[in-house]
């Protein structure tokens, strides 16, 4: 049930993020998100060796570590230091 609603939030967080312009504000979401996908992804591995061992969980964990790396890749690799790239270009017909 937690889990469910932390998936529940984090979708709920970046649904109402879309409207926010101010790149900074995007890079840390993105970082955040890395760090998210990546904890749950540790989360499920550690319930994998410690509980009851379920083929469900290795599907999860890849998930995770893939959408986490997604996240990772686009902050962390060339040019995700640079601002520029979590704006979106503005036009003054776009919904404001």
């Amino acid at each position: 049930r937690l889990y469910g609603c932390l998936r529940v939030a984090v979708g709920w967080i970046t649904f109402n993020v879309r409207s926010v312009d101010d790149g900074r504000f995007r890079k840390n979401i993105c970082e955040a998100l890395f760090f998210c996908y990546m904890l749950q992804a540790l989360a499920v591995l550690r319930a994998q060796f410690t509980d009851k061992a379920n083929p469900i969980n290795w599907i999860a964990i890849i998930v995770l570590t893939v959408i986490g790396g997604a996240y990772g890749q686009f902050r962390f690799g060339a040019g995700g230091d640079m601002i520029k790239v979590y704006e979106l270009p503005q036009n003054n017909k776009v919904m404001r």
